[in-house]
């Protein structure tokens, strides 16, 4: 499965619009008004289906994700030219660069969970998850890796 995540700035709280793979909306990414440190993914219908809070650490950024029956942190230590990331809570670890957005989401025997990369064609990035069960997590994930990628995105211009 294919989905598309291409960036949403059309007010304050707006983060991310998800399409599917007929570019159909599938998903909303909006902060909270009151912390932007809190995040929702919502289907078109209004129903959230996860939450992603943002931990305060001065070194470090730790999200939490949860989709209401399990919780899992994905963490993301930022350098000049990449970004060590990782999970707690499920047996997944990252392949790549983050900050380029062009990573795998890999399983402890190296398995492929998710593959990330940018879509030039549509100007977002693609996200293919191998097993829908992982559909919300993987997303998740890919969101809090977006977001590192696009806050990291001023470090890395040429001066």
């Amino acid at each position: 499965m294919k989905l598309y995540i291409n960036r949403d700035t059309h007010n304050v709280s707006a983060r991310f619009v998800v399409y599917d793979d007929l570019y159909r909306e599938k998903y909303t990414v909006t902060a909270d008004k009151k912390s932007f440190k809190r995040l929702k993914i919502t289907t078109p219908d209004g129903k959230t289906a996860v939450k992603i809070l943002q931990l305060p650490l001065p070194i470090v950024q730790v999200y939490s994700i949860s989709d209401f029956k399990r919780n899992i942190k994905f963490t993301v230590k930022p350098s000049s030219f990449c970004a060590d990331a990782g999970f707690y809570g499920v047996s997944w670890h990252i392949r790549g660069n983050i900050l380029s957005k062009s990573f795998d989401i890999a399983d402890a025997d190296n398995s492929i969970i998710a593959v990330h990369s940018c879509a030039f064609e549509k100007n977002c990035c693609m996200l293919e998850i191998m097993n829908p069960e992982n559909e919300l997590f993987c997303l998740a994930s890919a969101v809090c890796a977006n977001l590192v990628s696009v806050t990291g995105e001023k470090e890395l211009r040429p001066t």
